[in-house]
């Protein structure tokens, strides 16, 4: 079984218990306007390219066959419409200004690289988390990575926005032990807007997820002047209330991290808050959120 994956990521923390290792599969079917990842948006492989890194040694122009990397006066192009992401550029850059983001692998591979650190999943009760993108878009190879990790004894653990034919969820959820599932917005107008989608299957795959007995842990991204208000705090509160599958919900503060990654990938960044959330913010709208009946409320 074969994939496309972008990132694999040792010792990870936030993304389940204990120690994991985070497999980062490419593909999204969302547009989140905020959407720290962008290099994991598209299926297909991309190049990226840090223009303040790249001191115009210009190998990449002589390995180049489709000529997307050129020189203009001793400086540096990309021309991506030529690019046909072969890869064979970021290897010669000895500044690493140019990245591939996407690469093929096989189930057996991508578990076999993750049972290298067996010993500290043992160790402190981790696992493997699929992440993404989206992981169930690419749902055969994302559901025999985790049967495989079954196999293996492995904690396992899928990171998902949750918007996706309800026959993806019933076919991941047997080698499934925890969820880690996005809750982004209440209102279904502004959800459209700024997520790409209506919220209404995400909601219809998180109750199915109940009738299922798979633990979830709900993740809610807060950002300022979008959706720290009480509709949204309501329906935290009462999802927190009402699904007895949610153990815990986590609140995540808006950053900027990944601002960067859009110019490299020739993409524009959104017209958000131009900072970081600040943790004292957090904690303030857990507590608004706890006044409001919201159990097991964290910052995280």
């Amino acid at each position: 079984m074969n994939g496309i994956l972008f990132d694999i990521q040792k010792f990870a923390l936030n993304d389940g218990p204990g120690i994991r290792t985070v497999v980062f599969l490419k593909g999204c079917p969302l547009i989140c306007s905020w959407c720290c990842n962008p290099e994991s948006q598209l299926l297909n492989p991309q190049i990226a390219y840090d223009h303040e890194k790249c001191k115009n040694s210009l190998e990449c122009v002589q390995v180049c066959k489709p000529k997307a990397q050129s020189s203009f006066l001793g400086n540096h192009r990309l021309d991506r419409e030529k690019c046909n992401t072969c890869g064979e550029c970021p290897p010669v850059c000895i500044h690493n200004a140019l990245k591939l983001y996407g690469y093929m692998s096989t189930s057996d591979e991508v578990v076999k690289e993750v049972m290298k650190d067996k010993e500290y999943f043992v160790n402190s009760k981790g696992g493997i988390t699929l992440s993404g993108g989206e992981p169930l878009e690419q749902i055969l190879f994302a559901t025999e990575i985790l049967r495989k990790s079954k196999i293996e004894n492995l904690h396992t653990c899928v990171e998902t926005s949750g918007f996706a034919d309800s026959a993806k969820i019933e076919l991941i959820a047997p080698y499934t032990d925890l969820f880690l599932y996005d809750y982004k917005m209440t209102d279904d107008k502004l959800h459209l807007k700024y997520i790409g989608a209506s919220k209404q299957k995400i909601i219809s795959n998180l109750y199915l997820l109940e009738k299922l007995k798979k633990e979830v842990i709900l993740r809610c991204i807060l950002i300022p002047g979008l959706n720290d208000n009480q509709l949204h705090f309501r329906a935290i509160a009462d999802l927190s209330n009402k699904l007895d599958n949610v153990s815990k919900v986590e609140l995540l503060l808006y950053h900027e991290y990944g601002k960067y990654k859009y110019a490299t990938l020739g993409m524009k960044y959104w017209d958000g808050p131009n900072s970081s959330t600040p943790r004292s913010k957090g904690e303030e709208w857990m507590n608004a959120i706890k006044k409001l009946g919201g159990k097991n409320i964290f910052v995280g």
